[in-house]
C-alpha cells in the first residue's frame, strides 16, 4: 500500500513530466514553423516567408513611395501610394538553396483603391519576378497580380507560358484574399478561398529576388495600383481549397430563368468570410452591371437566405446586386442574370431578353382591359391541377 509521501512524489513526477513534454513540444513546434504566421493563417513548417508589415517589413529594398494603413481586420498593411511603389525581397527570403522550387504557394490580402491604366488597357501587378507586357524569356519566372481588373497567375516556360485567370473583376475598395499554388502537376488560382481556375502544368519557379508592387524597371509603363497588401505568405506546400482563408464576400442568385414571375420575386444571397464578425446584406436594383450605384430594395438582411422583394423597376433592363457588411468592411456582387420588367412593370423576366417567352394571353391581345379579364380567367384555371398542367405543357412544348 503506497503511503502519502510516495503518492505525492509520484503525482509530482507525473505532473512535472507532463508539463515538460508540453513545453518541449511547443518549443520544437515554434522553432520548426518559423517564420510563423498569425492566427488568420496558422503556423506550420511549410511557411518560408510571412510578412504582416506590423513593425517593419522584411524586404531588402523599397522603391517609390511606401506607406502604411490599417490592415485586414487588425494591425497595419503595406500601402502603395503611387504606380512605382514596390518592395524587393532578396533570394534569402525565397525558398531553400536549390535553383528552383517545384511546388509551393503564394498568398496575401489585398485592397485596391484605384487601378491604373496604360494605353487604355488595364494592367497592374501585385507580385512579379519580371512582369508583363515584357514577357520573361527564361523559364521559371512567376507573375502574380492583376490584368484587366482580374487576378491572374502565370509561370514562364519560355514560350508560351502557363497562365490562369480569375474571370471575375476585383472590386476596388474591397478586401480579398488572393492565392496561387503550383506543383502536383498543376497551377491553381484562388480568390477568397475558392479555386477559380487551374491548369495542368509541370512548371517550377526559379528562386531569385522578387518584387511586390510595380518593379522599378517597369516604371513609365504606368503599371501599378494605389492600395494595400497585408499578410504576405510564401510556402513550400501547394495548398488547396480549404487551406486558404476568405475575406468578406457575397454571392447572389436570381429567380428561375426564362419564366415570367409576378412581383414580389425570390432572391437568394449569402455573405461569407473566415472571421466571426456579424454580417448583414443589402439588396439593390441598378440600370447596368457596373458601379454599384443603384437603388435600395431591401436592407439589413441576415447573412444568408432567400427573401421576397418587390420594387418599381428603374428601367427596361435591371440588374440586382448585393452589398455585404461586416464591421468597417463591405463586399459587392451583381446577380449574373438581367431582369426584364414586362406588363405594366408588374411582371419580371429573368435571363436573356432574346429568350423571353410570351404568355399565351399576351399573344392573344394587347388591349389592357381585355388582358385584365383574361388574367382573372387565368387565375381561376390555375387553381386546378389540370389547368396548371396545361400551362406547363404550353411553356414546355409550344413556346
Amino acid at each position: 500500500m503506497m503511503n502519502n509521501s510516495a503518492r505525492h512524489c509520484l503525482l509530482f513526477f507525473i505532473s512535472f513530466s507532463f508539463l515538460f513534454i508540453l513545453y518541449r513540444s511547443s518549443f520544437i513546434n515554434s522553432f520548426a514553423s518559423a517564420p510563423s504566421a498569425n492566427s488568420i493563417y496558422g503556423a506550420d513548417s511549410f511557411t518560408t516567408l510571412f510578412d504582416d508589415f506590423e513593425d517593419t517589413n522584411l524586404a531588402s529594398a523599397s522603391f517609390g513611395t511606401i506607406g502604411y494603413d490599417s490592415g485586414y481586420l487588425s494591425g497595419r498593411a503595406l500601402k502603395f501610394t503611387d504606380t512605382t511603389s514596390a518592395l524587393l525581397y532578396s533570394d534569402s527570403w525565397w525558398l531553400a538553396s536549390d535553383n528552383d522550387q517545384d511546388s509551393g504557394s503564394i498568398e496575401y490580402f489585398v485592397r485596391i483603391d484605384t487601378f491604373y491604366y496604360s494605353n487604355n488597357t488595364p494592367y497592374t501587378l501585385a507580385l512579379t519576378r519580371y512582369g508583363r507586357p515584357n514577357v520573361p524569356s527564361s523559364s521559371g519566372n512567376p507573375e502574380f497580380g492583376f490584368s484587366d481588373c482580374q487576378a491572374y497567375f502565370a509561370i514562364s516556360v519560355g514560350a508560351p507560358y502557363d497562365e490562369i485567370t480569375s474571370n471575375e473583376e476585383i472590386n476596388p475598395g474591397q478586401w480579398y484574399h488572393i492565392a496561387a499554388s503550383w506543383g502536383q502537376g498543376a497551377i491553381r488560382l484562388f480568390v477568397n478561398g475558392i479555386e477559380v481556375d487551374s491548369q495542368g502544368s509541370g512548371s517550377t519557379i526559379d528562386k531569385d529576388t522578387f518584387y511586390i508592387g510595380a518593379p522599378p524597371f517597369l516604371a513609365g509603363n504606368a503599371v501599378g495600383f494605389v492600395g494595400r497588401i497585408d499578410r504576405l505568405r510564401i510556402s513550400t506546400k501547394p495548398r488547396l481549397t480549404g487551406e486558404f482563408p476568405s475575406a468578406l464576400g457575397v454571392r447572389i442568385d436570381s429567380p428561375i430563368q426564362n419564366i415570367r414571375q409576378q412581383l414580389p420575386i425570390q432572391i437568394t444571397y449569402e455573405a461569407y468570410a473566415s472571421d466571426t464578425r456579424a454580417r448583414t446584406v443589402d439588396l439593390y436594383q441598378d440600370t447596368d452591371d457596373a458601379g454599384y450605384n443603384g437603388s435600395l430594395i431591401a436592407s439589413n438582411l441576415s447573412e444568408s437566405g432567400t427573401v421576397s422583394v418587390t420594387f418599381n423597376p428603374l428601367a427596361d433592363t435591371i440588374y440586382i446586386y448585393a452589398v455585404a457588411k461586416a464591421g468597417d468592411d463591405s463586399a459587392y456582387a451583381y446577380c449574373p442574370w438581367q431582369i426584364y420588367p414586362t406588363i405594366n412593370l408588374t411582371q419580371l423576366k429573368v435571363g436573356s431578353q432574346s429568350e423571353i417567352k410570351l404568355c399565351l394571353i399576351e399573344r392573344m391581345t394587347s388591349n389592357s382591359v381585355l388582358l385584365n379579364y383574361l388574367r382573372m380567367l387565368r387565375d381561376i384555371i390555375l387553381n386546378s391541377t389540370f389547368g396548371r398542367f396545361l400551362v406547363w405543357l404550353y411553356y414546355s412544348l409550344i413556346v
